[in-house]
């Protein structure tokens, strides 16, 4: 079998572990070398490509990773609460760093704040609330992909073959529609009417191992998402220098759709 290298850290090599013991499709893990940080993987390039183009395919696979870690007490404990989920203290720490962030991307592109502005506004009151409520309860929340964009969800190319979840280094707790908004918001599907459609999807297909999770707090859930999601663009600038104002503004777009 051939092999893919990729240099990794402890807590992707976890990722992959964990996500084998809940039987959702990743690559073969060949190997790992936690000296030099290598991850030795099996080689799908030949036979797989992104999901990018079939986003109902890619929705069942982000229901499912949900419904396998919803209110999973045991896999929670193995991963804890990101930083910013700890405490109130944390969460307003955030939300000052992201607010300086798009202040910094503000001075050197032409842009309106007010969505930006709206956003915060919406997360300081909502997320806030869910610290208790949700977070630390334990209630409707799950183990998220992190990360999940169309690159890092692979099909076959064929008929035969298993999709996979790769790049499983920024697994954490959260709201399974953070990952949506990652990967609808900020690209496949930014607007209500597109979105919408795809939201019910997956809430059908999680509901179908999920209880007590009406599509109402779905929708909440989303929106508080995309108010995060709003952000991130910002933030890769910042890190890479890569041009996101068109996915910004796609963004924007679908933030106010929603409203």
């Amino acid at each position: 079998m051939l092999s893919f290298d990729k240099y990794a850290s402890e807590g992707e090599r976890f990722g992959y572990e964990l996500f084998a013991r809940a039987g959702l499709p990743t690559p073969r893990v060949l190997g790992w070398d936690a000296q030099a940080g290598i991850l030795s993987l099996e080689d799908l390039r030949k036979t797989h490509e992104s999901g990018r183009g079939q986003p109902e395919r890619m929705v069942d696979m982000a229901a499912d990773l949900h419904a396998a870690f919803w209110e999973d007490y045991e896999a929670f404990r193995e991963i804890g609460l990101p930083w910013r989920l700890e405490n109130r203290g944390n969460y307003r720490r955030h939300c000052k760093a992201m607010e300086k962030h798009y202040g910094i991307y503000r001075k050197t592109h032409k842009m309106d704040d007010g969505v930006f502005r709206q956003a915060l506004a919406h997360l300081r009151k909502q997320m806030l609330e869910m610290l208790d409520t949700r977070f630390h309860a334990g209630k409707n929340i799950t183990i998220r992909h992190g990360d999940l964009h169309p690159d890092n969800i692979l099909l076959p190319k064929g008929e035969d073959g298993r999709a996979v979840f790769i790049d499983l280094g920024g697994l954490c707790i959260g709201l399974g529609a953070e990952d949506l908004a990652k990967l609808l918001l900020l690209h496949i599907a930014p607007e209500k009417e597109q979105a919408l459609p795809l939201l019910e999807r997956y809430h059908g297909r999680l509901c179908g191992r999920v209880n007590g999770y009406a599509f109402e707090t779905l929708l909440d859930d989303y929106r508080v998402a995309m108010a995060e999601a709003l952000f991130l663009p910002v933030k890769l600038h910042l890190q890479k220098g890569f041009d996101v104002s068109a996915m910004l503004e796609k963004a924007a777009r679908g933030w106010l759709s929603f409203q």
